[in-house]
Formats: C-alpha cells, sequence, structure tokens
C-alpha cells in the first residue's frame, strides 16, 4: 500500500467502531460460542493482493479505518490495542486522538509498535 500523504483517519469513526467491536468482544464473553472466553485476538494482515478479494483481516481494518492497512499486526486486549506495522504506517496511525467527546471511553490511543516488514521501510 502507498501511503498517501493527503490520507487521513477517522478518529471518530474508529472509536465508534471499536468501542461496537469491544462491547461484542466483552459482553458475556464466557457464555459466546465466537470468542469462548478469550482475553485477546490478534489480526494479521499480510502483503496486499488482488486476487484475494475477501479477507477477514482486510474486511476488519476497511471497517475500523476505511483504509486496507497491509503489513500489520493488529493485538486487541481488554483495554489496548497495539499495531505493529511498518514505519509509515506508524506516521499514519499516530494521527490518531481520541474524540474530545468520547464520554465513557477508556480505551487509549493505540500502542504503534514499528516492524520492519520490508528492507527498503527506514525509520525516519
Amino acid at each position: 500500500m502507498r501511503m498517501a500523504s493527503k490520507i487521513k483517519l477517522d478518529a471518530d469513526q474508529y472509536y465508534r467502531r471499536l468501542s461496537k467491536l469491544h462491547h461484542n468482544w466483552t459482553s458475556d464473553r464466557q457464555d459466546d460460542v465466537h470468542w469462548k472466553g478469550s482475553d485477546a485476538f490478534v489480526v494479521m494482515c499480510g502483503k496486499h493482493s488482488d486476487e484475494l478479494v475477501y479477507k477477514k483481516s482486510a474486511t476488519l481494518t476497511l471497517w475500523l479505518w476505511s483504509l486496507e492497512v497491509p503489513n500489520a499486526i493488529f493485538v486487541f486486549v481488554e483495554k489496548k490495542v497495539f499495531i505493529f506495522t511498518t514505519a509509515a504506517k506508524i506516521k499514519l496511525f499516530s494521527t490518531l486522538n481520541v474524540p474530545s467527546d468520547a464520554e465513557g471511553w477508556d480505551y487509549p490511543v493505540p500502542e504503534l509498535v514499528y516492524i520492519p516488514f520490508l528492507p527498503k521501510d527506514k525509520v525516519h
């Protein structure tokens, strides 16, 4: 994915959708047949491919950010999201701020961790 300088993440949309995902995951977690009491879940997005149209990982990133995010690993735990990705995407995700009207929302800004997926990716 080429990171255009004009790409801007919609923080309101992200936190609103993350809240829905979090609620679904944490409410009645022990009895849920899908989550099976999990304390965390991981979403891994590999290299972009035009041939694999319906990847669940790509679908989740499109839903959360309206953007496909290849070469990234997302780790969701009860009160935090970790994003392991390239330097360019770290720069993009570092623009996420908790919306001022996020009353009662205790999810912090995601923790960003640089991983050199590709040799040409450099930290600036």
